[in-house]
C-alpha cells in the first residue's frame, strides 16, 4: 500500500458510510475556476452560518446560490501551512510549509503539485492576486502560476478588477485572490466601526483606523500594530468584546469589498462559466479558550471556517451539515472538471458534489508547537504536548469540559500518532531542501500583520 493509501486508511479509521449523493464528475469539464480566501475569516462571524449580527449580507446573498458546506475546517490555524494545503489536497506534514516566524523553514517540493500546477498543465491559464506575507513566492506559493501579484493590504474589491482582466483575455483560467482585510490589527473605516462598536466603551483601545492613524501619525501599515495592541488588557470583558466589535466591523467592510468583487465577476459573465469557491485559511480567537488572535490553539474558532461552492448558473445550491475540510478542495475541483486526481492526495470529493461520500475525519496540526487535533463524528481529541483533551461536540460545542479517561488517551494518541507517521512518509517523497530567504519588504509586511513583532 503506497504512504497515500495508508494515510487514507488511517483517516478513514471510524468513519461511517454515507448516503450517496448524485455525481458530478467532469459535469463542469473545462469551465473557469475562481478561488478566493479570506484570511482569518471565522464561519460563526457570518450570517449565513447563523450569525446574527448584519456583518455579511453580500456573502450571505452569494451563499443563497452556493453549496454551503456549514461544518468545514482547517487543517492549521496558520497561514503558509493552511494555504498550502488548500492548494496541494495533503496534510502539513506532507508539504512541510510553515509560517515566517516559526523555526524551520521550507519552500514547497516542485515535485509535490499545486491546484496551480495541475490546472496549468491541463491547458489553463493561472494567475493569483495575493495580500502577501506569509503568502509568499519563496514558500512556492507561485508554483503553476503564470503571473502572481502581491498588493500590500489590498482590499477584494481591488481584486475583481484583475479577475476581469484576466476574463477578458479569453480561454479557460484559473484566478485565486486572497486578501488580510480581516486579519489584526483590526482597523475598520470610522463608518463601519459605528455600526458595532459599542458608543459606552470607555477603554484605551483606538475605535478605527482614522484615529489609529491620528494617533501613530502615519498611515503605514507597519507602525499600526504595535500601538493598536499596547492597550488591549485582555483580562477585561469590555476589551475583549471591544476587540470582537472591530473584527465584526472589518468582516463588514470586508463584505462591501466582496460586492463588487461579485459584481465583476458577473460583469464577465463567469456566473454562468466558472466556479467560484469562497473560503478562509483559520478563524481567530477572542479568549474562549484563554487567548487572542490564532495560532496556538486548535480548537473551533480557530479551525472553523467557511466554505462556500458555487456551480455555473448557481446549480446544486444548497445547505450541507456534513463534516469536511480545506484538504479536500483540490480533489473537489479536478473530480468537478474531469482532470485526473494524483493518487498522493489526501483528501475526499466533497459530499453533494461526488458521486459518494463518507463521514471523514478531520485532523489538524501546528508542527512548531506540537498541538495535533482529530475529529471523528461529534468526538474531538486534542494534544497540546504533554496536555491532552477530548470533547463532545454534540452536547459541548464550546470545548469546555474535558471526557479523556486514561484508556482513551491511549488509543487517541495513538491514532493521530499513525497520522502523522504516514504523512511524514509521504512527505519524505516531496520533501524540498530549499529554504526560504526573508526580504527586508517582506519582514516589514509580517511586522505589520504582527508576525515577526511578537504577534501572530
Amino acid at each position: 500500500m503506497s504512504a497515500g493509501l495508508l494515510l487514507l486508511a488511517v483517516l478513514a479509521a471510524g468513519a461511517q458510510a454515507a448516503s450517496p449523493a448524485q455525481g458530478l464528475k467532469g459535469a463542469f469539464k473545462g469551465k473557469s475556476v475562481v478561488l478566493v480566501s479570506i484570511d482569518t475569516l471565522r464561519a460563526d462571524h457570518l450570517g449565513a452560518y447563523g450569525y446574527t449580527r448584519p456583518t455579511s449580507p453580500h456573502f450571505d446573498a452569494l451563499a443563497r446560490e452556493s453549496l454551503v458546506y456549514e461544518r468545514a475546517y482547517s487543517q492549521a490555524p496558520y497561514t503558509a501551512p493552511s494555504h498550502m494545503t488548500l492548494f496541494t489536497g495533503v496534510l502539513p506534514a506532507v508539504h512541510g510549509v510553515v509560517n515566517w516566524h516559526s523555526r524551520t523553514l521550507r519552500r514547497v517540493s516542485e515535485r509535490l503539485p499545486t491546484l496551480a500546477s495541475l490546472l496549468a498543465k491541463a491547458g489553463y491559464t493561472t494567475a493569483a492576486y495575493s495580500g502577501g506575507g506569509n503568502l509568499h513566492p519563496e514558500f512556492g506559493f507561485d508554483q503553476g502560476f503564470d503571473s502572481f501579484v502581491m498588493t500590500r493590504w489590498q482590499d477584494i474589491g481591488a481584486a475583481g478588477h484583475a479577475l476581469l482582466e484576466t476574463a477578458r483575455r479569453g480561454g479557460r483560467f484559473f484566478f485565486f485572490a486572497h486578501t488580510y482585510q480581516v486579519h489584526a490589527p483590526y482597523v475598520p473605516p470610522a463608518p463601519y466601526a459605528r455600526l458595532f462598536v459599542d458608543p459606552a466603551y470607555g477603554g484605551r483601545i483606538l475605535s478605527s483606523k482614522e484615529e489609529l492613524v491620528r494617533q501613530v501619525g502615519s498611515d503605514v501599515w507597519e507602525r499600526l500594530q504595535k500601538p493598536f495592541w499596547e492597550p488591549v488588557d485582555s483580562s477585561s470583558p469590555a476589551d475583549v468584546s471591544h476587540l470582537l466589535n472591530l473584527y465584526d466591523a472589518g468582516i463588514r467592510k470586508m463584505d462591501d469589498d466582496l460586492a463588487l468583487f461579485l459584481r465583476r465577476f458577473r460583469e464577465a459573465g463567469l456566473d454562468r462559466d466558472a466556479i467560484l469557491v469562497v473560503t478562509s485559511d483559520h478563524g481567530e480567537e477572542f479568549m474562549e479558550h484563554g487567548g487572542l488572535q490564532h495560532g496556538s490553539r486548535l480548537y473551533d474558532e480557530q479551525l472553523h471556517v467557511p466554505l462556500l461552492v458555487r456551480l455555473p448558473s448557481a446549480a446544486g445550491a444548497g445547505r450541507r451539515g456534513e463534516v469536511v475540510r480545506l484538504l479536500d478542495v483540490v480533489p473537489t475541483l479536478l473530480e468537478l472538471l474531469g482532470l485526473p486526481a494524483p493518487e498522493h492526495l489526501q483528501g475526499q470529493p466533497l459530499p453533494g458534489l461526488s458521486a459518494g461520500s463518507e463521514r471523514r475525519p478531520v485532523y489538524a496540526e501546528e508542527q512548531n508547537e506540537g498541538l495535533q487535533s482529530l475529529r471523528i463524528g461529534d468526538t474531538k481529541y486534542l494534544r497540546h504536548g504533554d496536555r491532552e483533551e477530548l470533547f463532545d461536540l454534540a452536547s459541548d460545542p464550546g470545548e469546555r469540559s474535558n471526557q479523556l479517561t486514561q484508556d482513551q488517551a491511549y488509543v487517541w494518541r495513538g491514532r493521530v500518532s499513525r497520522i502523522l507517521e504516514a504523512s511524514l512518509t509521504l512527505g519524505a517523497g516531496f520533501r524540498s531542501s530549499e529554504v526560504p530567504a526573508l526580504d527586508p519588504e517582506t519582514k516589514r509586511q509580517l511586522e505589520a500583520l504582527g508576525y515577526v513583532a511578537g504577534g501572530r
